[in-house]
């Protein structure tokens, strides 16, 4: 649970927790921008892939607090540092992670810092994504409040006074939650998000799936309280431009989008979180931009979404890790930015709810393992019973089979040889005999004699019994 806190928070301060507007150091490999949460330092927004930071091992998201053994209280300040040094110096850099773990690496420059000055937008690698200008007011001059999931006390997350906050959680199933929170400015100007609880998991089509009609856009349930949205996978910069489209559809009006495009270094963030609670997941993150109308004046939606692909030999499913975003007024576009890092960066799991959610995942567990023992046993004695009854059902339609072998083999054999079975009736002998004559007799002696003529031949014969044939 520890881990899904760290996921919940990381990804969205790799998005905003520094200013929109961020500094690109050529010499460092990273565009930099303010932390506006504590630690306060130069925010790691972006690492350029194969770069000087990379290769030391500066993560997206990263704080460096101290340079050189200077403090670093801001971007402005690390980059004075390095303006001080040049290509292949040696840089020792103390770094924050994710809020909790430190350390230092050591940096070797590839080029001149770039001026203070030399500021461009973060991420910017398209030519349609628009710079969002810096905010007039830092957000810290606001004052917070705690917001606490009103649904299960899952969670607490930290949003603007005043302003008008819905949202809590959703129980997906027995052992998925779905958290979603919404924060509106008292003058509608700013829309913040975080989560959606209306954002199912989802399956992708297959023909298994197909065979049992259950097509694209249908809901699936495997059992456990699951219901899983039948539906093509979507990689995060797909999700946020697909369902970020219709989530800033609910507060503007002409939504377009502006651009989208994939967050690789966000993606890399999120899977080394994971990784370092024992977790391996594959994510991809992305982010989208929109343009739109807000009560009548030009407005600007932002979208994050990070989505995990997981497959097994029964099916492939897919999950949206983070989704979040908002919607603002042109000129509150970059302060919504700052504003929605702050508040998404203070999530927090309650650890209570956490044991609660491990002692019930652990109990679902242990429930279908119970029950897939009770469906084993089920089918063991199914194949025993069948066992016995096929046995019984082979043995007695053997022995019918003997009997009839028997019988039409006797019937053959009289029928062949001109010859009938005769019994006496008064000792129960049976004796096959030539059954060419109407009348068989026997006598105390054994002596049997044929005859057509219905007169007894005397004293002490008794006429013998013809079995019919077949019996």
């Amino acid at each position: 649970m520890r881990g899904r806190r760290a996921i919940f928070a990381a990804a969205v301060f790799l998005v905003a927790a520094g200013q929109a507007v961020a500094q690109q150091n050529d010499g460092l490999g990273v565009t930099l921008a303010d932390s506006l949460i504590k630690p306060k330092g130069a925010f790691v927004n972006v690492v350029t892939p194969d770069g000087p930071a990379a290769r030391a091992g500066v993560l997206s998201g990263d704080v460096v607090t101290v340079a050189d053994g200077k403090p670093v209280a801001n971007a402005a300040d690390l980059e004075r540092i390095l303006a001080r040094h040049v290509k292949g110096d040696v840089v020792t850099l103390h770094i924050v992670r994710f809020g909790t773990t430190q350390q230092d690496l050591t940096v070797a420059l590839a080029a001149a810092s770039a001026p203070v000055a030399a500021r461009v937008q973060a991420t910017a690698s398209t030519p349609e994504w628009r710079a969002i200008p810096t905010p007039a007011t830092k957000p810290s001059t606001m004052r917070w409040v705690r917001f606490v999931d009103p649904n299960e006390h899952a969670f607490t997350i930290d949003v603007p006074a005043g302003w008008r906050v819905t949202g809590g959680s959703r129980r997906m199933s027995t052992v998925e939650i779905r958290s979603g929170v919404q924060a509106i400015s008292p003058d509608g100007a700013i829309d913040l998000f975080y989560g959606d609880l209306g954002i199912p998991i989802f399956t992708v089509p297959s023909p298994l799936l197909a065979r049992a009609g259950l097509r694209q856009g249908m809901t699936y349930n495997p059992g456990y309280g699951q219901q899983l949205l039948i539906m093509p996978y979507y990689n995060g910069e797909a999700f946020a431009a697909q369902w970020g489209g219709r989530r800033v559809a609910r507060d503007c009006a002409g939504v377009s989008r502006v651009g989208a495009r994939p967050r690789p270094d966000m993606s890399r963030g999120i899977d080394q979180v994971y990784a370092a609670y024992g977790i391996r997941t594959s994510i991809l993150a992305g982010e989208a931009q929109f343009g739109c109308t807000l009560r009548g004046a030009p407005a600007v939606g932002y979208v994050f979404a990070a989505t995990e692909l997981v497959r097994s030999q029964m099916s492939t499913l897919w999950d949206v890790k983070s989704a979040l975003g908002f919607v603002a007024a042109r000129p509150r576009a970059a302060a919504a930015y700052a504003l929605l890092g702050r508040m998404v960066a203070s999530f927090a799991i309650d650890p209570g709810w956490a044991a609660r959610q491990q002692q019930t995942a652990a109990q679902t567990s242990r429930a279908v393992a119970q029950t897939n023992q009770v469906v084993s046993n089920a089918i063991i004695q199914n194949g025993r019973t069948l066992a016995a009854t096929s046995d019984m059902i082979v043995k007695g339609g053997q022995a019918r089979s003997n009997a009839t072998f028997n019988a039409i083999e006797g019937y053959d054999e009289n029928a062949v040889r001109g010859t009938s079975t005769y019994v006496n009736p008064e000792t129960g002998t049976a004796k096959t005999l030539d059954n060419g004559y109407a009348h068989q007799y026997i006598n105390n002696s054994g002596q049997v004699l044929g005859t057509n003529s219905e007169k007894v031949p005397g004293p002490g014969w008794t006429e013998m019994q013809r079995v019919p044939p077949g019996q």
